[in-house]
């Protein structure tokens, strides 16, 4: 994921689109979704969106690469997408 991306996700967790208007209907059943996320989680998909590869974010936060796959399948699952390329369109 690139920078902007994580952007757009902190502006959704706050609720806000990067126009810092109020969403739209879809936005705003997204960001029933991203509320589903764990704080971890979070912080997984900002590192994603920070350009760190599984790895890198497993070092970062000191947990396995394992883990974060994990966290990744449920950041998914959550978000009701298939895959990551899907999660940028979302986003």
């Amino acid at each position: 994921m690139q920078e902007d991306v994580t952007g757009k996700i902190i502006a959704e967790l706050a609720g806000r689109n990067q126009n810092n208007t109020i969403p739209s209907m879809r936005a705003k059943e997204e960001h029933k979704k991203l509320k589903q996320l764990t704080n971890r989680e979070i912080e997984v998909l900002r590192l994603l969106g920070s350009g760190f590869n599984n790895r890198e974010v497993a070092r970062k936060l000191y947990i396995s690469e394992g883990t974060v796959k994990n966290h990744i399948s449920s950041i998914l699952k959550k978000l009701e997408i298939r895959d990551r390329h899907k999660q940028l369109c979302l986003l």
